[in-house]
């Protein structure tokens, strides 16, 4: 179930430049940050010919399924889901315990070093995410609580 958020504006830049950051060090085109109902809370790279928010929404949509596959399995759960096509790859992968991160990326780029970054950037949001979820919600008119 999606999560609704108070991101300040310093959390949303440190978000939006760690994705950045990701995608600059491991040569991806397009990494999303999305809670697990599919809610888009950052896109950062090339999007001209995507649409990031179906993307989301499937990409958790499918996360959940393999959850559920892994419980099946005996397992608590996979932390990481990869689809490799002719042309580009997707890399999902979870970010704290309700975040999902979405890395597209060539074929001519190195897996090794998208998981490497991804796991790198995906302990750098939980800490902000953990902030994120543990204020205590409140609307940014006042002392108004948000619905959570």
């Amino acid at each position: 179930m999606p999560r609704h958020r108070f991101i300040t504006l310093e959390e949303q830049k440190q978000i939006d430049e760690l994705l950045r950051e990701l995608l600059k060090n491991s040569d991806a085109k397009t990494a999303l940050l999305l809670d697990q109902g599919g809610f888009l809370m950052s896109v950062q790279g090339f999007t001209e010919h995507l649409d990031p928010q179906t993307i989301a929404v499937l990409a958790a949509g499918s996360f959940a399924t393999t959850r559920e596959l892994a419980k099946l399995i005996g397992e608590e759960g996979f932390t990481v889901m990869f689809h490799q096509g002719r042309r580009d790859n997707i890399h999902i992968s979870a970010v704290g315990k309700d975040a999902l991160m979405v890395i597209i990326f060539e074929n001519t780029t190195t897996i090794g070093m998208v998981r490497l970054f991804a796991r790198d950037t995906a302990k750098k949001l939980d800490a902000i995410l953990d902030v994120i979820n543990n204020r205590k919600a409140q609307s940014p008119m006042g002392n108004i609580p948000v619905q959570q």
